[in-house]
């Protein structure tokens, strides 16, 4: 799926997936801009993105922008 957002005369292209794998480093960089608490604890944050019932990501020219994480009780 791939979502463009028109922003001050240009077009950002978004490509919206489910992955299953993340890399610490650019999820720690994503809580941080955002200011999220949970990275502080970049160990326990990814392995619970990785332990997720699906995570849905947001990527910008192969940077990550953002995700949605959800949980689930199997039923």
């Amino acid at each position: 799926m791939m979502v463009t957002n028109i922003k001050q005369n240009s077009l950002t292209k978004v490509e919206i997936q489910i992955e299953t794998e993340h890399e610490k480093e650019e999820v720690v960089a994503l809580y941080q801009a955002l200011g999220w608490a949970s990275a502080r604890k970049p160990d326990l944050l990814v392995n619970a993105l990785n332990h997720s019932d699906t995570v849905v990501t947001a990527r910008a020219a192969g940077r990550l922008v953002g995700l949605c994480n959800a949980l689930s009780d199997g039923h």
